[in-house]
C-alpha cells in the first residue's frame, strides 16, 4: 500500500507537470499571438507607407490617415518617427505635426496618465518629437500637479516645452523649491531654446540656480553668440570666482573683446585659475595691447599661467620674437626657462 507521504510527492510531481505545461501552452500562444501581430503590423506599415509619403511630401490628403486600426496606430506613430528624423522642409514638418496631433492627441493623454512608467515615457518622447502643441496644458499641469515627479520623467516635461519653446520652462527653471538638474540636462535645454526664449532666460540670469547660470554662459561661449559679448565682459567682474572663470573661458571661445581691460585687469587677479584663463583668453584675442601684460605674466609665480601666458605670445605675429628677447635676457630666471622650453618646442 502506498504511504501518504509518497502520494503528497506524487501530486506534487503531477502538480509540477500540470504547472509546466499550462506555462508552456501560454508561450506557445503568446508567441502565436506576437507573430500574427508583426505581420499584420508589417502589412499596416507597408499600406500606410506610401500613403504617408504622399500627404507629408506633396500634401495629398486621405481619409485613410483618419479612420485607423490599433495596428495602423501603432504602425503610423513608427513611421511618422523616422520620418520626424529625415524631413527637411518646413511644410513637411507641419504636415507631420498636424497628422500626429489629429490622430495620437487623445491616445498620447491618456499615456500621460498611465501606471506604467515605460508607457508614459514613450508618450512623453513622441509628444517631443512630434512638437504636439495640443498638449501643452497637459504638460503644464503635470509639471505644477506633480512637484514630487521622478527626475527623468520632470527633464522629458521640460524637454516638450523647450521644444515647442514655450514661456512656462521658464518658471520651472527660476523656481528654487525645485531640485536643480544635472549640468547635460540644462545644456540639451538651452540648446533647444530659439534665440528669442534664449533671451528671455538670459535676462533672468541671476534668478536660475548657480548651475544653470554656469550652463547659460558656457552654452554662449560654445555657440559663439556675439550678441552677449558686452554681458560676458560684464560677468568677468561677477562676485563668484567660478562665473568670473566660465566667462572667460566664453570671451576665448569668442576670440574678440569690446574692452580689452576686462583681461588686464585679471593679469592679477588672486586665483591663478583666473589669471591661466586670462592669458588663454588673450592668446585667442590677439590684440597688440596685450603683449607687454603677456610679457608679463611670463613672471608668475604659478608655473600653470607662464605655461599659459608663453603660448598664447606665440599666437602674435612677433611672438617667436619676444619669447627669443625674453628667454636671453629676461632678468626673471623662470620667464626665462619658460620662454626656451616653448622656443624649443616650436622647432620641434
Amino acid at each position: 500500500m502506498i504511504s501518504t507521504g509518497l502520494l503528497w510527492v506524487l501530486w506534487a510531481n503531477v502538480g509540477v507537470i500540470g504547472l509546466l505545461l499550462v506555462l508552456y501552452l501560454y508561450l506557445v500562444a503568446q508567441k502565436s499571438f506576437d507573430v500574427r501581430w508583426n505581420s499584420n503590423l508589417k502589412a499596416r506599415r507597408e499600406r500606410l507607407q506610401l500613403l504617408l509619403q504622399k500627404h507629408l511630401v506633396e500634401g495629398v490628403e486621405t481619409r485613410s490617415l483618419q479612420h485607423l486600426r490599433s495596428a495602423d496606430v501603432v504602425a503610423l506613430k513608427d513611421l511618422l518617427l523616422e520620418y520626424s528624423q529625415v524631413l527637411s522642409s518646413v511644410e513637411a514638418g507641419e504636415r507631420l505635426r498636424q497628422l500626429a496631433e489629429q490622430v495620437f492627441t487623445e491616445p498620447f493623454r491618456k499615456d500621460m496618465r498611465a501606471r506604467n512608467y515605460a508607457v508614459r515615457l514613450n508618450a512623453l518622447y513622441a509628444i517631443e518629437e512630434f512638437r504636439m502643441e495640443s498638449l501643452r496644458d497637459d504638460v503644464v499641469a503635470r509639471l505644477e500637479k506633480n512637484r514630487k515627479l521622478n527626475q527623468v520623467e520632470r527633464c522629458q516635461l521640460y524637454a516638450i516645452l523647450a521644444s515647442l519653446q514655450d514661456d512656462a520652462l521658464l518658471t520651472f527653471l527660476t523656481d528654487s523649491a525645485l531640485e536643480p538638474l544635472p549640468d547635460f540636462v540644462y545644456r540639451e535645454l538651452l540648446l533647444k531654446m530659439n534665440e528669442s526664449l534664449f533671451d528671455r532666460l538670459f535676462n533672468q540670469l541671476y534668478t536660475l540656480p548657480r548651475a544653470l547660470r554656469y550652463c547659460v554662459i558656457d552654452i554662449i561661449g560654445n555657440k559663439g553668440d556675439y550678441r552677449y559679448v558686452k554681458a560676458i565682459e560684464e560677468l568677468t567682474y561677477s562676485r563668484e570666482r567660478e562665473e568670473r572663470i566660465r566667462a572667460l573661458k566664453a570671451i576665448t571661445k569668442f576670440g574678440y573683446v569690446q574692452r580689452g581691460s576686462s583681461l588686464v585687469d585679471k593679469s592679477e587677479a588672486e586665483s591663478w585659475q583666473e589669471r591661466l584663463m586670462a592669458a588663454r583668453a588673450m592668446g585667442a584675442v590677439a590684440k597688440d595691447e596685450f603683449v607687454d601684460v603677456l610679457t608679463k605674466m611670463l613672471r608668475d609665480s604659478s608655473w600653470w599661467v607662464r605655461k599659459e601666458s608663453a603660448q598664447s605670445l606665440l599666437r602674435y605675429p612677433r611672438g617667436q620674437e619676444i619669447l627669443r628677447r625674453i628667454a636671453e635676457s629676461d632678468e626673471d630666471r623662470y620667464a626665462r626657462d619658460m620662454a626656451r622650453e616653448w622656443l624649443e618646442a616650436k622647432q620641434l
